[in-house]
């Protein structure tokens, strides 16, 4: 059950980067949540280097909501979708 909803966080987190990534508008609080998410997920599990990446990934949401856009937003985005679908299966 817990991995479903790591799953429907890493999802939730690919909508939200897709949308920045394409300028869609956005609450704050919607993109806040994304990434606080991505953040608490990766530090529940310290130590393991997908947790890093979690965290780096939360961050990397606040940067995109400032502004900061590349190719690399479509990069991340399929990496949490394949940990979603991984998680969901």
């Amino acid at each position: 059950m817990l991995l479903k909803i790591f799953g429907a966080i890493d999802l939730f987190a690919t909508t939200i980067i897709l949308a920045l990534h394409f300028e869609l508008p956005l609450a704050w609080r919607i993109v806040i949540l994304a990434s606080a998410g991505l953040i608490i997920k990766g530090v529940s599990f310290w130590g393991d280097i997908a947790s890093l990446v979690d965290i780096i990934i939360g961050v990397y949401i606040l940067l995109i909501w400032a502004g900061f856009t590349s190719l690399f937003d479509i990069i991340i985005a399929l990496y949490l979708l394949q940990k979603a679908i991984k998680s969901f299966m």
